[in-house]
């Protein structure tokens, strides 16, 4: 889609749908069921032992858990293991080339903000749509995701 004869409020719509999840509870529900018989017990009891200490912090305090993957089993873990845990399902942000065929209607209904990397590298933020999208996102995270409290 050609972006250049669009508004700034046109652009930051159109990014805003882009990043913004959908949340869906009972679609995230479903998805952490196959997610923790996939990964079986061990992993789950491991995890949990952890989250103790994730259990003190104030649930009015936003929270950034950081995966250093390998694999993208692990952030789905990790959002299986606080809903069960704690009760709620922690926001994850993806890179948009996740969002893509099945994973494009399922990452926004378990929370999944859209991140689209391109955009977002120094070179690339001479161009002003891409200075709209970061801001955009910022504002996004920090409007609809942090003043919530989310964990993210």
């Amino acid at each position: 889609m050609d972006t250049s004869n669009l508004s700034r409020e046109e652009l930051e719509a159109k990014f805003r749908d882009e990043i913004r999840h959908h949340y869906d509870k009972k679609y995230s529900y479903f998805i952490r069921r196959v997610i923790l018989a996939i990964a079986k017990t061990g992993i789950r009891h491991i995890m949990l032992r952890g989250i103790e200490n994730f259990k003190t912090i104030p649930r009015s305090v936003p929270v950034i858990i950081s995966a250093t993957h390998k694999s993208h089993l692990d952030y789905l873990l990790i959002d299986c293991v606080l809903l069960e845990a704690l009760g709620y399902y922690p926001c994850t942000v993806a890179g948009k080339n996740l969002f893509h065929g099945y994973f494009k209607k399922m990452l926004p209904k378990v929370k999944g903000i859209c991140l689209d990397r391109e955009r977002i590298k120094e070179e690339n933020l001479r161009k002003k749509e891409n200075i709209i999208y970061l801001k955009t996102f910022y504002d996004y995270l920090t409007e609809e995701i942090f003043k919530k409290s989310e964990t993210v």
